[in-house]
């Protein structure tokens, strides 16, 4: 199924405990409130409380940006190994702006398509057209990129190659 926002789901398997893959995360997460205090080490700004956590990924070189993926996580044993179920998804701010903003995107399509009918005036749907996909590109490569690269992060933190 295709989304019209982008969200991505992971899941890693450790042979580590939970506890050590928390201690793990701990140490490369700084859990204080504001961006302002962010320790040198730290690769993650976020909360950890056990079994869950929720975290953002902090960018090498400080900037602000609201396609970096959030990301929830939970820690659970499954047999003898465990498991760490990922959830990266758009800050709710984000997912709210995005969603008014193809919403209108896709109805102007829309009205576009009716003008094409009615009318045969191909701009305004060609433009709106062009609004819906260009958005989506650039909306997704701004999440998808900094998400794989994260999760590839994680798995190497958290003891999967």
């Amino acid at each position: 199924m295709i989304h019209i926002l982008p969200r991505f789901d992971d899941r890693i398997v450790s042979d580590k405990s939970p506890e050590e893959l928390f201690l793990i995360l701990n140490s490369v997460t700084d859990t204080r409130k504001t961006a302002f205090s962010i320790s040198s080490n730290a690769e993650f700004i976020g909360k950890m409380t056990p079994p869950n956590f929720k975290i953002v990924s902090i960018p090498k070189i400080y900037r602000r940006n609201s396609f970096l993926p959030v990301i929830e996580g939970t820690i659970c044993i499954e047999g003898d190994r465990t498991v760490i179920g990922l959830r990266f998804r758009l800050h709710w701010f984000v997912r709210i702006f995005l969603t008014i903003w193809f919403g209108m995107a896709g109805f102007s399509f829309l009205v576009g398509l009716l003008l094409v009918l009615t009318e045969g005036n191909v701009e305004f749907m060609l433009t709106a057209a062009l609004f819906v996909l260009l958005g989506q590109a650039l909306v997704r490569s701004a999440f998808y990129i900094p998400a794989r690269k994260t999760a590839a992060r994680l798995r190497e933190l958290l003891g999967q190659p």
